[in-house]
């Protein structure tokens, strides 16, 4: 019922996007239950592969036919011998026969190298292990969340401690290869010699996955003991995203012999995308700005030189001192995959304005979304492989799942007519079912990309995903279906492990904080602002084109913290935002989607888990009246529509609220009537399985029972777990009732609980509920706007006194104030996120801040924003932001000669400092700012041009 309604109203009341994704194979394969259940079964036995390889001892010596084995161990979270710790060349392991001399024996034949692995742990394999375990933490798949926990932290120290902290290359990850005709193999120490042994990016960049997703898991379940704390996770981070930087940087002039020098070719693509996948994953934890621009420029100064015009990957590369032809390298499935995946999350995190300097190419996200789709389409597309049995041309993506390769297609070298050409040919189109390709699907389905493509192409991809996941299953399984030995166990490991964790994910929230939205102030239309606890505020805007009207937070994207929406009757759209962003625009970070509903006159808007999933919110919008009928509830979540029903009740619903008052796990949605005072629960889990129009009617099963209340001019009603039970209560708020301000009542299902006052002098204009002491009780959170003041009360306490009035400004009653400063915010909510740390100054986006506040800086009357410089050329960044050591770097480019005054204010519009005042040509220019008298908190560093007002960004000194 939900798909088939899904894409009625996706047609009704969206655009129909074209189609940009090439027709899949026919008869591709897809994932079924009993893969699923395969997928489970591997899981566990890669990891007791791990666990046999988890601490192991060391090889001391190796020779043609064998090793010897020390009395030393690898630490944990190493896991083994390096290469040598496979199913084909650990010692007896599932009957297989050691065979050691190719490393031993590795040297140059024929002028070429022979590049064997080392025995010490691989960087890129310990990553693949650790970001495996994450996926699978919590999920129930091992039922050992201790085991996968200590895992995690071994692995993740043992990587931080693998991190080059001397030398040219602090901040690296090393790659640990050959050492040819050695009988003492990579001991474990840093900075060994042999073949290939050197910093790289490919290394790095699963090891920079690995502390990114660590961090943010240890933060989440707020892990940060003595031995182990969160700001050393930060530094390695943050080293590894600076040596990024500057390795990414040279990289696209290509030096080989010191006489061989080329801009734009490189050695492996694959390697390269990959310091963008660590930049990307830097700018995620630190937000500074450096990391996203530099990503984008070592992108676009050389990967983008290296697509051909029909999807393939290349690289050209210096040997003595000449430029050779290019190799289809990267063009193999796993490091296409790869590629594929750095390349989309660079483009989830570009802000829509972010300039190209690619020619006739205005944004950077537009060539990248050209690049992306290009190269998904180049594994559809006819022609692009060799084809065993005709020795014709076929499409690389193969019915059962499989990628055929690409490198060797190109280049012509197999002769139809030589005795050996089906043996060659397999050799030349070496598929490869552990391929990464999977991974990049995965990370597709859940970019804002994916939500830009049409329906049948979001369709495509799910499919491919499927195809070659289960090509990926069936390499474990010979033709009679058992179980073969394991290969590539930490590739796979991590790739499996992702549809675990898109199986089952569980997040839970923590910190819980207040939402205000004003429709229009003196700054801009929309302002957003967030308050906690610790007495933190966050201003943000929104740059829709009208005034909103309605709002209200859920997590609707699943990703555990909840977002913000926003409704306007002007276009009838739900606009979704991620919190903390000072900009809350139409691209991403900030922009998570849209929702047009078609419907300009919604009343009320709600968010709910109906359908008791646990981890993802749906919307309720509500309408008084609409075509004849009264109480029209709508449910959708962020493809659209679920359902569309009405209710039989006599009279308009007054108010709307949604919680889980039958504890049954799902929420209900609690309406009430101004005509009888009535409270009615109905439930949408119910009422979206019913085919007719009215399905919230008096009766079971939608119907969940009836509160009278008695009173008929109750002006706010929220839902709350007062007594921390897990059952849901309803409060309901009159601004003034008998003479007395402020009537708060706690009901059930069976009626009133308690019925009190508050002391406060001035009606509430606006109320909401959560836990915000994170004592596992929700609190009651109240606005007056006489003076601009939150106070938080306990109602657990005050139903418990005897007197009227209970809701007082003393303990224990009593939560404590936030005061906003502002005294014309129309709407309140809560938001539930784990990060507190995203305040950061948005780069390259140009909208103009003119104040914060009345009390904050403001232009002059004769200053307005008609006189404010808006060209997309003339900008200013400024890193780090937050800033740490009390300096900064100001950059700024100008796009002609101009009068240029750049000065910071403090957050009561007091001047700090008059950084930069002279006149400067057409450009980027760039100084350093230090002031050791600055104080921790939040400063606005403010641009002029030629005496007008340009910029305003927020400097924020932690």
């Amino acid at each position: 019922m939900k798909k088939i309604t899904l894409l009625v109203f996706l047609f009704l009341f969206t655009t129909i996007k074209a189609q940009e994704i090439e027709n899949l194979p026919t008869g591709l394969v897809t994932i079924d239950s009993q893969d699923e259940v395969r997928i489970d079964q591997l899981i566990k036995r890669i990891h007791l592969f791990l666990e046999s390889v988890h601490n192991p001892t060391k090889i001391s010596s190796i020779n043609q036919s064998g090793v010897t084995f020390g009395s030393t161990t690898w630490g944990e979270g190493s896991w083994g011998n390096g290469y040598f710790a496979t199913s084909i060349d650990l010692p007896n392991f599932n009957g297989q026969n050691p065979n050691y001399s190719g490393w031993y024996t590795g040297s140059k034949i024929n002028d070429t190298i022979v590049d064997y692995p080392s025995c010490r742990p691989m960087i890129r394999e310990i990553g693949r292990t650790i970001v495996g375990y994450i996926n699978l933490y919590g999920t129930g798949t091992l039922n050992d969340d201790v085991l996968i926990y200590n895992r995690i932290v071994k692995g993740t120290k043992y990587l931080i401690d693998e991190q080059q902290t001397s030398g040219i290359d602090v901040g690296s990850f090393w790659s640990w290869r050959s050492r040819p005709g050695q009988t003492i193999p990579n001991s474990g120490g840093q900075n060994e010699s042999g073949y290939n042994n050197r910093a790289e990016q490919f290394e790095a960049g699963y090891a920079m996955e690995a502390l990114t997703k660590a961090y943010l898991f240890f933060k989440k379940h707020g892990i940060n003991t003595n031995d182990f704390q969160l700001h050393k996770i930060l530094a390695a981070i943050k080293n590894l995203g600076d040596w990024f930087s500057t390795h990414a940087l040279a990289h696209h002039d290509y030096i080989r012999g010191d006489s061989c020098v080329q801009e734009s070719y490189t050695r492996n693509t694959n390697q390269l995308s990959n310091s963008i996948w660590g930049l990307v994953n830097a700018y995620k934890i630190t937000k500074e700005s450096k990391y996203l621009d530099t990503a984008v420029q070592v992108y676009e100064e050389s990967v983008d030189f290296h697509q051909e015009e029909d999807g393939a990957w290349v690289y050209s590369r210096c040997d003595a001192g000449v430029i050779n032809s290019k190799q289809f390298h990267d063009s193999q499935g796993h490091y296409t995959g790869s590629i594929l995946r750095n390349l989309i999350l660079l483009y989830d995190e570009l802000f829509c304005e972010h300039p190209s300097i690619i020619a006739n190419v205005q944004y950077a996200k537009d060539n990248l979304r050209h690049r992306i789709i290009l190269t998904i389409n180049h594994f559809l597309k006819e022609n692009m492989s060799l084809d065993l049995n005709n020795n014709g041309n076929t499409i690389r993506l193969r019915p059962y799942g499989e990628i055929a390769d690409y490198k060797r297609y190109r280049e012509g070298e197999i002769n139809p007519n030589d005795p050996d050409f089906e043996k060659e040919l397999m050799k030349k189109q070496d598929i490869d079912t552990e391929i990464e390709l999977y991974d990049a699907m995965h990370t597709l389905v859940n970019s804002q990309l994916y939500h830009e493509l049409s329906g049948s192409d979001q369709a495509k991809i799910v499919k491919i995903g499927d195809a070659v996941l289960k090509s990926l299953v069936n390499s474990f399984y010979d033709g009679n279906g058992t179980l073969k030995d394991i290969s590539k166990p930490f590739t796979n490991f991590r790739n499996l492990s992702l549809d675990i964790h898109k199986r089952k994910i569980n997040f839970q929230h923590k910190n819980t904080e207040l939402v205000l939205y004003n429709p229009l102030d003196n700054i801009r239309p929309n302002k957003i602002g967030i308050y906690n606890t610790d007495f933190e505020e966050h201003i943000g805007y929104t740059n829709a084109g009208s005034n909103a009207h309605l709002m209200t937070t859920g997590d609707f994207d699943r990703d555990g913290e909840d977002e913000i929406a926003i409704y306007s009757k002007v276009d009838g759209r739900i606009s979704i935002y991620n919190s903390y962003y000072n900009w809350y625009t139409g691209c991403n970070p900030s922009y998570v989607k849209s929702i047009e509903t078609g419907f300009k006159l919604h009343d009320h808007m709600e968010a709910l888990d109906y359908d008791g999933d646990g981890y993802n919110d749906e919307i309720v919008m509500h309408n008084r009246s609409y075509a004849g009928k009264t109480n029209r509830i709508d449910v959708l979540d962020l493809n659209g529509y679920i359902s569309s029903k009405y209710s039989n009740a006599g009279s308009e619903f007054a108010l709307i609220t949604t919680g889980d008052f039958d504890d049954d796990g799902k929420d209900e949605i609690a309406v009430y009537s101004q005509s009888d005072g009535q409270i009615s629960i109905y439930n949408p889990d119910e009422a979206t399985q019913l085919t007719q129009s009215v399905a919230y009617t008096g009766n079971l099963p939608v119907y969940g029972g009836s509160i009278y209340t008695g009173f008929k001019l109750h002006d706010h009603m929220e839902a709350l777990d007062y007594d921390g039970n897990g059952k849901d209560e309803i409060v309901m708020h009159n601004k003034s009732y008998a003479g007395q301000t402020n009537r708060i009542d706690i009901l059930d299902l069976s009626g009133y609980i308690s019925s009190k006052y508050s002391n406060a002098g001035s009606g509430f204009a606006l109320i909401t509920t959560g836990d915000f002491d994170k004592d596992g009780k929700d609190e009651i959170a109240v606005y007056s706007q006489s003076d601009g003041q939150i106070s938080i009360y306990n109602p657990d306490e005050a139903s418990q006194l005897p007197q009227s009035i209970a809701y007082t400004g003393d303990l224990p009653v009593y939560g404590g104030s936030i005061y906003t400063k502002y005294t014309f915010y129309t709407q309140l909510d809560v938001l539930r996120v784990t990060r507190k740390d995203y305040l950061y100054t948005k780069p390259d986006y140009n909208y103009i801040v003119k104040s914060l506040s009345k009390s904050r800086y403001k232009p002059s009357p004769n200053e307005e924003e008609k006189n404010i410089t808006k060209s997309p050329s003339n900008k200013t960044l400024v890193y780090p932001n937050p800033i740490v050591e009390k300096g900064f770097t100001v950059s700024f480019t100008i796009e002609e000669r101009s009068e240029i005054e750049i000065s910071l204010l403090d957050i009561n519009g007091k001047k700090t400092g008059a950084l930069f005042n002279d006149i400067k040509d057409s450009g980027t220019h760039e100084f350093h700012y230090k002031n050791d008298k600055l104080e921790k908190g939040f400063y606005m560093l403010v641009t002029k041009i030629n005496g007008k007002y340009h910029q305003s960004l927020k400097v924020i000194y932690k």
